[in-house]
């Protein structure tokens, strides 16, 4: 069977860039194709598919890729100019790039939704283009004919499942997305600091951590990376002397970094799902977050964490004050996160792609 994978971009590191790392572990001869790469960045992560597995489109070779966020308006044409009637089945993991708007019609196309372009539809503050040039009538409506004209849309999470379905009328499908968990519950001593993994934008929501964090002068270690340095020098300004950042970490100096943390702080407004809480909790780490989104399906109030109710850092303080790290069980968070293994969502994902043959 051959399977092509049509994934964004590749210049930064997510949930989706994990979903995809496991989707290649699970088909290791499928061949990627992506609108744009960050070639440093692709030989550190992937070094599994680059560059004979790897397809890049006009972009890259035009040298365009510096341009990123501005290219937003050419995803549908940028997908168009490839060819997938070589292939029996193309997995698209769209979010921001909308690959799910590529044209197939031998091979099924399965989409995986990870988020819907939000700043398309008035979800998020318009993009710099956005502002001068209207362009997001023409990509709302490649999106909602990609969306409607295919029958094999997966999400990931419940609260994404009822986004499509009151937005665009479209029924989906979840399958939640590969969460790494340790092959055994992890001994963990519940020390010294706060913990967040995330990238560094601004729908991640870190500057309200920041806040609280300097209000209570407790310690908050700050795991990732961001593309926006504008965004990310203001994160350091704002911060006080108990905040560390420490940038990109391997998953094995992460799973160090788990052990000492009193807890893991999770705030997006409405994150589409969130796998890094799940990594924490899989660790015997609590999460506190808030009340929306994805968490509210992996976060059980006083089993694997608590909640602060409303979006703001005075809020998150008093829930930090109450909280007691004492009362989580480490083999009850690991238990709880192994809904949410490699293991199942391979196993979802290859009998979804075989009911089809």
């Amino acid at each position: 069977m051959k399977i092509a994978i049509a994934h964004d971009t590749l210049t930064e590191f997510g949930g989706a860039e994990r979903l995809l790392q496991s989707l290649l572990r699970l088909y290791p001869d499928a061949h990627i194709y992506i609108a744009y790469m960050d070639r440093t960045f692709v030989r550190i992560l992937f070094p599994m598919i680059f560059p004979t597995l790897l397809h890049t489109s006009y972009i890259q070779k035009m040298k365009l890729s510096r341009w990123g966020y501005l290219l937003q308006p050419f995803a549908p044409l940028t997908w168009r100019s490839f060819n997938f009637e070589n292939y029996d089945v193309v997995i698209s993991s769209s979010s921001f790039y909308l690959s799910n708007t590529i044209r197939v019609v031998r091979p099924v196309h399965i989409q995986y939704i990870h988020s819907i372009p939000k700043n398309i539809f008035g979800l998020v503050p318009k993009g710099p283009i956005q502002r001068y040039i209207p362009y997001e009538g023409f990509l709302a409506h490649e999106y909602k004919m990609a969306l409607k004209t295919e029958a094999n849309v997966i999400t990931n999470s419940k609260h994404m499942q009822q986004v499509l379905k009151q937005m665009f009328g479209v029924a989906s499908r979840v399958i939640y997305p590969p969460v790494k968990v340790p092959s055994k519950s992890v001994q963990h001593r519940r020390g010294s600091y706060y913990i967040t993994v995330s990238r560094l934008d601004n729908t991640k929501e870190i500057a309200l951590l920041i806040h609280a964090c300097n209000t209570l002068r407790v310690p908050l270690k700050i795991v990732g990376i961001g593309n926006d340095e504008q965004y990310v020098q203001y994160l350091h300004t704002i911060a006080g002397n108990t905040v560390e950042f420490l940038g990109f970490r391997s998953d094995t100096e992460i799973q160090q970094l788990y052990i000492d943390a009193i807890a893991f702080l999770f705030s997006p407004h409405n994150e589409d799902f969130g796998i890094a809480p799940v990594e924490a909790m899989a660790h015997g780490v609590p999460v506190i977050a808030y009340y929306g989104g994805g968490a509210k399906e992996t976060v059980i109030e006083g089993k694997t964490g608590t909640f602060f109710y409303n979006h703001t850092p005075e809020s998150l303080v008093d829930t930090i004050r109450k909280f007691s790290p004492g009362k989580y069980n480490s083999k009850v968070l690991y238990s709880e996160s192994r809904k949410f293994s490699e293991e199942r969502f391979h196993r979802e994902i290859k009998h979804l792609v075989k009911s089809f043959f």
